[in-house]
């Protein structure tokens, strides 16, 4: 067609649209080039912060330029660089000076959280939120190990000495060896065979020389 409109200039092997001033090239004239695009904007470069002062000084020159991810200072961080404030955690020894109520209370404010955690999970809480859950979940356990170990403990005392026990304070040992009789029961004998060995005693022979 003579008032079709030509099509842009096809760029030669090696030859960038960018680098080639506009009207040169194998065109019809000076228009026949599609102008460069401008440049993308520079970066603004991300502001620096000092490194904690344990850090050991590396390329940076003591600054740490817009770092993101996992960190610890006074407290994890989370993957989005913001910092979780995770509660402490339960300690053992803290738990065994306390009375039985008192474990039974606090394990149910434990589960109450827990459950209250596991919401918010779901409806898409916040980061400190969701790294809660293992400590509160580390939390019941303990709480339900000393419990359970007191009770042991306070049982072997009330059973100890006496004749028949549990059988979960009974010694493990494997099956064969809770079913073998014992001292007493093996050194039985029967009737006729304490007769036999008082008739037929065992008799001692002296070889004349």
């Amino acid at each position: 067609m003579a008032g079709a409109r030509r099509p842009l200039r096809q760029l030669r092997s090696g030859e960038d649209l960018h680098s080639t001033p506009l009207g040169t090239g194998s065109g019809s004239g000076a228009g026949s080039c599609r102008p460069a695009p401008p440049p993308p904007p520079p970066r603004a470069a991300a502001a620096a912060r000092p490194l904690p002062a344990h850090a050991g000084t590396g390329s940076t020159g003591g600054t740490e330029v817009g770092r993101i991810g996992k960190r610890r200072e006074g407290g994890p961080w989370s993957s989005g660089g913001t910092p979780v404030f995770i509660e402490a955690k339960i300690k053992a020894r803290d738990l065994r000076g306390k009375k039985k109520e008192e474990l039974l209370k606090q394990l149910e404010d434990l589960k109450v959280e827990l459950s209250q955690l596991r919401v918010a999970k779901v409806t898409g809480g916040a980061a400190s939120k969701l790294s809660k859950i293992r400590v509160v979940r580390k939390s019941i356990a303990r709480v339900l190990t000393v419990i359970n170990q007191t009770q042991k403990e306070n049982l072997r005392k009330f059973y100890k000495g006496k004749k028949y026990k549990p059988l979960d304070l009974r010694p493990k040992k494997t099956r064969a060896m809770r079913r073998r009789l014992n001292k007493h029961e093996e050194n039985l004998k029967t009737k006729k065979q304490q007769r036999k060995e008082r008739l037929y005693p065992l008799r001692k022979y002296a070889v004349k020389a």
